[in-house]
């Protein structure tokens, strides 16, 4: 992104300086200053089906990019008044540290005024990143029942390759596959392409498989996710933003817990929501409308209750099997409902508004200039300083996380930012000298 910015501000400078001149240069194909002026100043619409290296952005970037190469932001106002929104990824961790902690407070303030007064559990935090807790193990698993985090961790994506090869596949096959996610597939080819999944080194071809097959194994590949793509924690809020607070004010709300779940997830939920929204434009060819796929895809992504007729007795639930409670009915109404408007608003979901922007004050994270870091040699000074002392106190205050091969571990440093700080040990067979 950094590339394209310095090509794109290169471009302008050529364009200017032939305007000076006079005339444009006959190399650059008749586009002068004013159409690179008239250009759109900031476009992030994603029409794919994966994230990380397949995500398709503009290669102009925001005008705030700039002034600078490491941040988003410039103090100017006049600057910030060309935009109307700015995507979540285009913010430092810093910045997004200030908005979750707002989104928080907005989200709280929402379910506090709208909420009926039975309900409970109301009591959110900031998302954590550090956590000690001992993670499951997930060695013999590789697509189905690995959370996000730990697929980012090992193939660079959230969202596993062959999973955005399912989505890919779909959406070609979207307008001949007369309702998709709705039919199921033969329980036998599910196993095997499964099974596939899980085997497979590379990329699969899904060319001799049936759409409705593919359908339901991306189905059955997000209700098998550990905690959810909306996590266990947020899969209630998500439900009750449409059970309480009145339609004015959901898309808000919405907006305050996308920010909240976690980055992976995110992402993946944009990426979800993008390929519904392609399957959904085919509606007159499939029969699958935004109300359709909602209620197939649901059941997959909320964490509904239970139903009570489960922990019932056995004579009360042989005459209460098949018929759902009122709470049932609500919250499958509400998954549908909130599916349904994200699908149709995902464009909004995933940005933040310059009213915002301008209440978070967001711009007084500026970067700190190299006269502010000082010398090279002051700087790597303090960097050896900062390393003898961490080696002195060896294992204080780090967690351990399990590596095959190396050794690693995490702390959080004492600067305020919400950024972990790794140690990374390796063992050579060399002399101290040698290395």
């Amino acid at each position: 992104l950094q590339q394209q910015q310095l090509q794109h501000q290169q471009q302008q400078h050529q364009h200017q300086q032939a305007a000076d001149t006079g005339s444009v240069g006959s190399g650059s194909t008749g586009r002068g200053v004013h159409e690179e002026n008239d250009r759109p100043a900031y476009t992030a619409e994603r029409r794919d089906s994966g994230v990380g290296s397949s995500l398709t952005r503009a290669g102009n970037g925001s005008p705030c990019n700039q002034g600078s190469a490491w941040h988003c932001f410039s103090s100017s106002p006049e600057q910030l008044t060309c935009l109307t929104a700015l995507r979540y990824e285009h913010l430092s961790a810093s910045q997004l540290l200030v908005l979750k902690k707002l989104a928080l407070l907005h989200l709280t303030a929402l379910m506090e005024r709208f909420s009926p007064p039975y309900r409970s559990g109301w009591g959110w935090a900031v998302p954590k990143f550090i956590k000690r807790m001992r993670a499951p193990d997930y060695k013999d698993k590789t697509v189905f029942g690995v959370p996000l985090s730990v697929s980012l961790q090992r193939t660079g994506h959230a969202l596993p390759p062959s999973i955005q090869g399912a989505m890919e596949f779909l959406r070609k096959s979207a307008p001949e596959a007369t309702g998709l996610f709705r039919k199921s597939g033969v329980r036998s080819r599910i196993q095997k392409l499964r099974s596939l999944h899980e085997s497979a080194t590379g990329p699969i071809s899904y060319e001799q498989h049936q759409a409705y097959d593919v359908a339901d194994l991306l189905k059955q590949y997000f209700r098998e996710l550990p905690d959810g793509l909306l996590t266990g924690k947020l899969s209630d809020t998500f439900l009750c933003i449409f059970q309480h607070i009145p339609e004015e004010l959901r898309l808000d709300a919405l907006q305050a817990a996308v920010l909240l779940i976690p980055d992976e997830n995110r992402e993946v939920l944009e990426t979800l929501l993008v390929f519904l929204d392609d399957v959904c434009r085919h509606a007159q060819e499939n029969q699958m409308t935004v109300a359709n796929i909602a209620v197939c895809i649901a059941p997959s992504l909320f964490q509904l209750a239970v139903p009570r007729s489960a922990s019932a007795s056995p004579r009360r639930r042989a005459t209460t099997v098949g018929i759902p409670d009122q709470r049932e009915l609500n919250e499958n109404r509400a998954a549908h409902e909130c599916l349904a408007r994200m699908i149709i608003d995902h464009k909004k979901l995933f940005q933040i508004s310059l009213e915002t922007l301008q209440q978070c004050r967001l711009e007084q994270y500026e970067p700190m200039t190299l006269d502010e870091l000082g010398s090279l040699k002051s700087y790597l000074e303090g960097c050896l300083h900062a390393l003898i002392t961490e080696a002195r106190e060896k294992s204080k205050g780090w967690a351990n996380v399990q590596h095959a091969d190396v050794d690693l571990a995490f702390k959080k440093p004492g600067d305020g930012l919400p950024l972990r700080l790794w140690r990374c040990v390796i063992e050579v067979e060399a002399p101290p000298v040698e290395l």
